[in-house]
C-alpha cells in the first residue's frame, strides 16, 4: 500500500495519508480520515473548555458552584461531589438503539441529557478551582496537570512542587514564572531550561547553577549575561540589580529581552529524542507531528502525549501509559484502545463515549463510571 492523497471535506485542501498511518488505522480497526490534520485538530480543540470558569448552581444539590459549563448551557451540571456520588444513576438515562436514526444523532441526544461534572479531576486533595487535574495536593487554579503539590496559577505542570505561574513544566520545584522547564530548582522568569538551579532570567540553558540573564549556556556557574564571574563577585553584582523589587525586575526584564535577541534560536525545542517531528519534545521516539510531548513513543498528529504514551494518534492529551488512543481528548491514566472519546480516564476498549472514567467495553456511553459492557 502506498501513501494516499485525499481532499479534506472541510477546508477542501489536499492532504496526504502516509503509509505508516494506514498501519495504525488497521491496528485499531478504523477507516482513514476524510479531514486533514489541521481540521481534525480544530474539531478536538473546540470540543472542550479547559480554563474558562463560570458560576452556576448544581442541578442536583442546588449549591452554588464553579464550573466549566456556562449558565446558558441547557445540559444538567452537577458539582464534583454530586457527580461522583451514588445520589443518581447514569443508567437511568440509557436508551435503546434506534435503527431508524443515525448513530451520531442518538449519541448527541444522549450527550445533552446526561449530567456533566462541573470540573474534571480525580484523586485530588485540598485543590480548588482546578480542571483536568489528577493526583494533586494543595493546588489552586491549575489546569491540565497531575502529580503536583502546593502549586497555583499554572497550566500543564507535572510532578512539580511549590511553583507559581508555571507552564509546560516537569519536575520543577520552588520556581516562579517559568515555561518549558524540566528537572530544575529555584528558577525565576526562565524558559526552556533543563537541570538548572538558582537561575533568574535564563533562556535555553542546561545544567547551569547560580546564573542570571543568560542564553544558551551549558554547565556554567556564576554567570551574568553569559560572562563568567567568581562566586564572590557574582553575589556582589547580583545585589546591584535589585531583583527583590518590582522595579528592579521590570528594568532587568527589558535589558534581558534586548540581550536575548542577539542569540540564535534553536529550530525547535527537541531534546534527547530520536526520529521525531514537531516541537517541544523531550525523551521521545518515533513521534510524528507532535507538540509538547515527553517520555513517549510511536505517536502522531497529537498535542500533549506524555509519560509512556504509545501508539496514540490524533489526540489532545493522552498520557500516563495511555496506549492505542485515537481521535480523543483527555484520555489517559492507563487508558487503552479508546476511539473518539473524551474524559475517559483509565478506560479500556471504549468507543464514542464521554466522561466515562475507569470503564471497559463501552460504546456510545455518557458518565458511566467503573462499569463494563454497556451500549448507550
Amino acid at each position: 500500500m502506498e501513501k494516499e492523497i485525499k481532499n479534506c471535506q472541510n477546508c477542501k485542501k489536499d492532504f496526504v495519508i502516509e503509509l505508516d498511518d494506514f498501519g495504525f488505522y488497521e491496528k485499531i480497526g478504523v477507516c482513514s480520515p476524510n479531514l486533514c490534520i489541521e481540521c481534525r485538530s480544530q474539531l478536538r480543540h473546540i470540543f472542550r473548555n479547559e480554563r474558562n470558569f463560570y458560576k452556576r448552581n448544581c442541578d442536583l444539590c442546588g449549591e452554588s458552584i464553579i464550573t466549566i459549563w456556562s449558565p446558558n448551557k441547557d445540559t444538567p451540571v452537577y458539582c464534583v461531589p454530586c457527580w461522583w456520588s451514588d445520589k443518581w444513576d447514569p443508567m437511568f438515562f440509557g436508551v435503546s438503539y434506534d435503527k431508524g436514526k443515525s448513530f451520531f444523532e442518538q449519541v448527541g441526544d444522549l450527550y445533552k441529557k446526561v449530567p456533566k461534572s462541573a470540573l474534571v479531576g480525580t484523586n485530588n486533595v485540598d485543590c480548588q478551582y482546578v480542571n483536568y487535574v489528577a493526583d494533586c495536593k494543595n493546588c489552586y487554579m491549575i489546569v491540565e496537570s497531575s502529580n503536583n503539590e502546593d502549586c497555583i496559577h499554572s497550566y500543564w505542570i507535572q510532578k512539580t512542587k511549590d511553583c507559581v505561574d508555571a507552564s509546560f513544566t516537569h519536575q520543577v520545584e520552588l520556581s516562579y514564572e517559568v515555561d518549558d522547564c524540566h528537572d530544575s530548582y529555584r528558577l525565576k522568569y526562565s524558559r526552556s531550561c533543563y537541570s538548572c538551579t538558582e537561575g533568574t532570567f535564563l533562556l535555553n540553558c542546561r545544567g547551569c547553577v547560580d546564573c542570571l540573564g543568560c542564553v544558551n549556556l551549558r554547565n556554567k556557574n556564576n554567570c551574568i549575561f553569559n560572562e563568567q564571574y567568581s562566586k564572590e563577585k557574582y553575589k556582589e553584582k547580583l545585589k546591584e540589580f535589585k531583583l527583590d523589587t518590582y522595579e528592579g525586575v521590570e528594568n532587568f526584564r527589558r535589558v534581558f529581552d534586548d540581550f536575548a535577541k542577539k542569540f540564535p534560536r534553536k529550530y525547535a525545542e527537541i531534546y534527547m529524542s530520536v526520529n521525531v517531528t514537531g516541537n517541544y519534545e523531550v525523551n521521545v521516539k518515533n513521534n510524528r507531528v507532535c507538540f509538547h510531548s515527553y517520555e513517549s513513543e510511536d505517536n502522531a498528529y497529537s498535542v500533549h502525549v506524555w509519560r509512556e504514551a504509545r501508539d496514540c494518534m490524533d489526540c489532545h492529551t493522552a498520557g500516563r501509559t495511555a496506549e492505542k488512543i485515537y481521535n480523543s481528548t483527555n484520555t489517559g491514566l492507563q487508558a487503552s484502545n479508546c476511539n473518539c472519546c473524551h474524559n475517559c480516564w483509565g478506560s479500556n476498549f471504549v468507543d464514542y463515549s464521554f466522561n466515562c472514567p475507569f470503564g471497559k467495553n463501552l460504546f456510545g456511553c455518557m458518565a458511566i463510571k467503573k462499569e463494563n459492557h454497556i451500549v448507550f
